[in-house]
């Protein structure tokens, strides 16, 4: 009788032994005030077999009633099992929950660290500049800055580097050369002339043109961050623009069509060559005549995150159904930009160049 009542008391402490935690105080004492009263049951049923000999049919059926019991037992065991796990689950979010909380106060420390160095260096001499300090307003000046942030942004075409009790140049960009070259192409066209600015967001030009009196349009995803009587602001996707009242007397993109279709700027990814797209779209909205000011990355022609890079046969394919005018060529060089004679040298290089077009819609 007593093997009976081991085999059947078993799997209740293994149960007990594997799957409970004891950390869980109330839940433990329930659990053996269970195990208790199932032992002192099958005791109880042991004691009245050696003592009565009933018939091998009752004592089946007490048996079978018995087990029954611990059936039901074995199924809150199993709950108690889910929920000990959920709760080391809680405690493992809470341990993650205690780890950000220590990181974070470690970033505000840092940062207060940051805010008393700058605090004290206020009024300070070149030479007294600390590196501290230095990298902040060099992070304060990019785009992932605060301006940046808050979508004034402007890029530069000289980017200033500071160190401790330094400044320098840091890097010249392609906006160096495109800029001119597009307030040269529009040397021939007087105020008043309508403009399109593809691409605007992170440029002063539209509103440079406004205040030449040009009457510009600023067409970006991003609001522009200007308002002026000569400005018109289209935040949207200019294939989601039912375009202007009156056509254009020039389209300029200033290193935006490149991007078009990527969502490298917060937008959600667009299958097929959206570029293409996009300049067909401008030629509808340029009169017969009007001009297209282009500038877009040049050399080996490959496609990233970012922007595409256009060889000789991607420019072409962008300026079909237009008329070029002329076309130049510019490349990095250590001191900043310069124009080359050969564009196939550009495609040779590692980094590429830029392409600086004009074109015209056919009348």
């Amino acid at each position: 009788m007593k093997r009976v009542v081991k085999w059947l008391l078993e799997p209740i402490a293994k149960v007990y032994r594997r799957f409970f935690d004891p950390r869980f105080e109330q839940l433990a004492t329930r659990l053996e005030q269970a195990a208790e009263r199932v032992n002192v049951t099958v005791a109880n049923v042991a004691s009245e077999l050696d003592a009565s000999g009933q018939a091998r049919t009752e004592v089946l059926s007490v048996v079978g009633r018995e087990l029954r019991r611990l059936e039901g037992v074995m199924e809150e065991l199993r709950k108690l099992q889910a929920i000990t796990e959920e709760l080391r689950k809680l405690e493992g979010l809470t341990e993650a929950m205690e780890e950000l909380r220590s990181e974070s106060s470690a970033v505000d420390r840092r940062l207060s660290d940051v805010l008393e160095t700058l605090t004290q260096d206020i009024g300070f001499s070149l030479e007294e500049m600390s590196q501290r300090t230095a990298d902040l307003l060099n992070y304060a000046e990019g785009y992932r800055g605060p301006a940046g942030q808050g979508g004034l942004w402007f890029n530069p075409p000289v980017v200033v580097q500071h160190t401790a009790g330094r400044v320098e140049v840091g890097s010249v960009n392609e906006r160096i050369i495109e800029i001119p070259f597009v307030f040269a192409q529009l040397s021939h066209t007087g105020p008043g002339a309508r403009l399109l600015d593809v691409g605007s967001n992170e440029s002063y030009l539209a509103l440079q043109l406004s205040s030449l009196g040009y009457r510009a349009t600023a067409l970006d995803l991003h609001p522009y961050p200007f308002e002026h009587p000569n400005l018109t602001v289209v935040a949207q996707p200019l294939e989601q623009w039912e375009g202007p009242e009156e056509p254009f007397d020039v389209a300029i993109c200033l290193s935006s069509i490149e991007h078009f279709g990527l969502g490298a700027y917060g937008e959600a990814p667009t299958a097929g060559r959206v570029d293409l797209k996009a300049m067909k779209q401008l030629r509808q909205w340029v009169r017969p005549g009007g001009l297209l000011v282009l500038t877009i990355p040049y050399g080996s022609a490959h496609v990233d995150s970012l922007q595409r890079v256009y060889d000789k046969k991607g420019l072409e394919e962008l300026l079909e159904g237009w008329e070029t005018r002329s076309s130049q060529f510019a490349a990095p060089i250590a001191d900043g930009w310069s124009t080359v004679d050969d564009p196939d040298e550009l495609e040779t290089r590692e980094n590429p160049g830029v392409a600086l077009v004009v074109a015209v819609r056919p009348k």
